[in-house]
């Protein structure tokens, strides 16, 4: 990819890519062009891009903003309203709920792997302790250090953890 696309690439963070995965944040005007120049180089290549496979996340700050249509090839990019990143959910009205509750839910998956050593009688509370924290704890708090939480969000955490201590 780095070396049809050589000619594209803008500083970081305007064009990032990751794997297969391409990010352009610009404005609705500069990303229109951007991607018309994209699908050009990549056409030349032989090369496409899928629309099935990919989706664009305005950021509305504002209700009254109008949300952009960018046609590839005369067919428009689906909108949506988050996507998932690197195991964090990205959402387009800036808002945590849906990370929030990703991560509860992944906290659920990892104590119900643990549950057998986390249940079990006969295994010490301070190595059930132990096992959570190293366990379902970070499963829940993974990228968490950024959150700027509500405090409906952080009620949300504290009632699924003290379901899973009891």
């Amino acid at each position: 990819m780095d070396t049809p696309t050589r000619k594209l690439h803008d500083a970081l963070p305007w064009t990032l890519l990751y794997a297969d995965d391409v990010a352009l944040s610009e404005n609705a005007d500069a990303l229109q062009n951007k991607l018309s120049q994209w699908a050009k180089v990549l056409k030349t290549n032989d090369l496409r891009i899928s629309i099935q496979k990919t989706e664009h996340v305005t950021y509305a700050f504002n209700d009254s903003e109008q949300i952009p249509k960018f046609p590839i090839e005369a067919e428009a990019i689906p909108t949506s309203e988050s996507f998932k990143y690197l195991g964090s959910n990205v959402s387009g009205d800036c808002s945590l709920d849906r990370e929030v509750t990703n991560r509860v839910q992944v906290s659920w998956h990892s104590w119900r792997a643990m549950s057998g050593v986390l249940c079990d009688k006969n295994m010490p509370i301070k190595c059930q302790g132990k096992v959570y924290k190293a366990e379902v704890r970070p499963a829940m708090a993974y990228a968490s250090e950024w959150w700027p939480l509500s405090t409906k969000q952080e009620q949300r955490i504290h009632v699924a953890e003290m379901i899973m201590l009891r």
